[in-house]
């Protein structure tokens, strides 16, 4: 399975101004191995399409109620 990975996914990618929230994309992965997997986190390790290189890639929930209009999920990549 492809999924495409941004840096965040907000609850609501719109600003109270009607403009898009920065976003940057990380990669196209194919998933390889899913770690783990709920509503709040996510672990899995994929192959990046753009560069063939293998990496671990987490998610992890970013609360609205503690960060205002920013919450959702946030993500890093690690090669290994």
């Amino acid at each position: 399975m492809k999924k495409e990975i941004f840096k965040r996914v907000y609850d609501n990618p719109i600003n109270k101004d009607g403009t898009k929230k920065p976003n940057e994309l990380l990669g196209t992965f194919e998933v390889e191995k899913q770690v783990s997997e709920d509503m709040y986190a996510e672990k899995f390790i994929g192959k990046r399409i753009e560069d063939g290189k293998r990496y671990l890639v987490k998610g992890t929930e970013v609360s609205g109620f503690y960060n205002p209009n920013q919450g959702g999920m946030k993500y890093d990549i690690t090669e290994i």
